[in-house]
């Protein structure tokens, strides 16, 4: 974990499937009351999806400082992928999320990625922007959603892995099995919120191993 400000604290959970993976987040101070955060998902596993984070990770660095709202961002990310890396069939799913605190707003975009959740007045909302992948189609317009982030909120940021996992009789875990142990937690702060979901998503696993690569990462804006 680390503090990217007083106001806001930062709990992630990063775990390859194997020694290198496909997730690859960063975390950007914009200025002392304005934060970027983006969380994208390679597909496929192994070196061929570590090898393409290492270009997500140069092409996003490039842009991460240039557009005033993540929609905007997206949309030249996804161009860039499709002039340049069309031929090496390069696609991601990913999240852009802009913390606002002087506004005490979000700015949510995503580009095919999972809906994530915001935990306000301890009610779960769900985070969803519509979106295709990044590197299918070119000129791609991605939604921007806005919501009220006000002290005492928590967003949880994670990939698909996080809730692909499988009990040892052959359930698969989905997403309404991850909003009923987010909701167990969800009066919590953010540590114990994010070491919470992690125990127990291992705990429905039992002895199996991951499918996939899992990363969570939890903000909270201290009351």
């Amino acid at each position: 974990n680390f503090n990217l400000s007083e106001e806001i604290d930062i709990w992630t959970h990063f775990q390859p499937m194997i020694q290198v993976g496909g997730d690859i987040y960063n975390i950007h101070k914009i200025n002392n009351t304005h934060y970027r955060i983006f969380l994208a998902d390679a597909t496929g596993h192994g070196v061929q999806a570590a090898l393409t984070t290492m270009i997500i990770n140069s092409e996003y660095d490039k842009l991460k400082h240039k557009y005033q709202y993540p929609n905007e961002l997206l949309f030249y990310l996804n161009n860039n992928f499709m002039n340049k890396y069309f031929n090496l069939t390069v696609f991601f799913t990913c999240v852009v999320v802009d913390i606002n605190l002087e506004k005490e707003k979000i700015y949510f975009s995503s580009a095919g990625h999972p809906e994530q959740y915001i935990i306000d007045e301890n009610k779960i909302q769900t985070l969803n922007a519509r979106g295709k992948m990044i590197g299918i189609i070119e000129n791609m317009k991605f939604e921007l959603v806005n919501r009220n982030f006000f002290p005492g909120s928590k967003i949880l940021l994670f990939t698909d892995g996080l809730f692909e996992d499988f009990s040892e009789e052959g359930k698969q875990l989905g997403e309404d099995g991850l909003i009923k142990i987010i909701d167990k937690y969800k009066m919590t702060n953010i540590k114990p919120l994010i070491n919470g979901i992690i125990n127990d998503v291992k705990g429905w696993r039992d002895n199996n191993s991951p499918n996939d690569d899992i990363t969570l990462i939890g903000f909270e804006y201290k009351k």
